[in-house]
């Protein structure tokens, strides 16, 4: 018997296992709740992926045959999904919330990071036709023959750079002219006096020159971050919602202190504090690197805001400590700023010395000074 129920919840994909004969008469409601309201929270149409479609129908359907008879799962996987794609993961894991409501069920975190990967994989999909490259252009000293060669392994292993044109030095400054969106200059030989992101390499592009094309096609990516300036999240906070060198009992008890904060200023409902806690026992909000970011439904927001507190000792969180947490209380209608929000958490998590100075801080407009660099 208790061989046949681990069968049962298992994986086991027979050719006989499509969509019509799924037998769980909740796995299509619950599938189709899960496409609608990662849709409308991700602002991307999920509904016409049929990969992602089949991908849920199976896995729910085992997940539904794992609850019904109460059989747990483990995902060796979850602490590092959670800390590579944090704003889909806790995106997925609010939907779960109401969809363990509404259709009385539990599904587990573990299973969240399992669904994150699902959709994180429809992402790529959709973007490998939509994504924004970097365009580029090739320089060399006639613009002609070998350049092509160039283009050509360019192509083949930068899927994010876009050849524009192979031209001349000397045609280069009337280019740039007409193309203002360039991205890059790629060239075999030096250039001088170019305001353009430029590198050289050469036409043969060996194994040493494609890693310091890597590096600098990251440094490009990296570049808006440093022009930027100032952290979104300072835009929605105050001094008045900062809290340095806290001591803290619980990582419940600070929530519960950072919502009231929230409360008191009008930014949410009362019942804010007792849902982020709720929320919080669904699955813990540590995202990595001494940081946590602990938030409930958006329909107890009343106007977007960040709380924000350090700890004076670091606080157990989950599977780790943390000493900087972010509660953040964003709208569903500012959801351009939470993906704003989530990316500057994600490279702050990549910066434990920036990290640390946050949290040795004792002053508060000084904390804040830190976040417009």
């Amino acid at each position: 018997m208790y061989l046949t129920l681990h069968i049962l919840g298992g994986k086991v994909r027979y050719p006989l296992q499509t969509e019509e004969n799924l037998e769980n008469a909740v796995l299509p409601k619950v599938v189709g709740h899960l496409i609608n309201r990662v849709s409308e929270l991700k602002m991307m149409d999920f509904h016409k992926d049929q990969d992602l479609i089949n991908g849920l129908n199976i896995h729910l359907n085992t997940v539904l045959q794992r609850l019904s008879y109460d059989l747990s799962v483990a995902n060796p996987m979850l602490n590092d999904i959670k800390k590579m794609y944090p704003y889909l993961f806790h995106l997925i894991i609010d939907v779960l919330e109401d969809i363990n409501q509404t259709f009385d069920l539990h599904i587990p975190e573990e299973e969240a990071a399992y669904l994150t990967l699902h959709f994180q994989a429809a992402i790529e999909r959709m973007q490998g036709s939509s994504e924004t490259h970097k365009k580029a252009v090739i320089v060399c000293l006639m613009g002609i023959g070998m350049s092509q060669l160039l283009r050509t392994k360019i192509e083949r292993k930068y899927h994010q750079i876009a050849v524009m044109a192979c031209i001349a030095k000397a045609d280069l400054k009337d280019y740039i002219k007409k193309h203002e969106d360039i991205d890059l200059v790629i060239s075999t030989i030096a250039l001088e006096n170019i305001t353009v992101p430029h590198i050289v390499v050469s036409t043969l592009l060996e194994p040493g020159e494609e890693k310091k094309l890597s590096a600098f096609i990251r440094q490009l990516g990296e570049s808006h971050r440093q022009k930027q300036k100032t952290f979104q999240m300072l835009n929605n906070t105050t001094p008045f919602l900062v809290f340095l060198q806290q001591e803290a009992e619980h990582r419940y008890k600070l929530i519960e202190q950072l919502a009231t904060a929230l409360f008191e200023k009008g930014y949410v409902d009362k019942d804010y504090a007792v849902h982020a806690v709720m929320r919080e026992k669904m699955s813990a909000t540590n995202i990595g690197s001494g940081i946590a970011i602990p938030h409930a439904n958006a329909k107890f927001i009343k106007q977007s805001a960040i709380a924000i507190a350090t700890l004076k000792e670091p606080l157990e969180w989950g599977n780790e400590k943390v000493s900087l947490v972010f509660m953040l209380a964003v709208k569903h209608e500012d959801q351009t700023m939470t993906k704003q929000l989530f990316s500057e958490l994600s490279y702050l998590s990549e910066q434990p010395a920036f990290v640390q100075k946050l949290t040795k801080e004792t002053n508060v407009m000084t904390f804040l000074s830190h976040l417009d660099y």
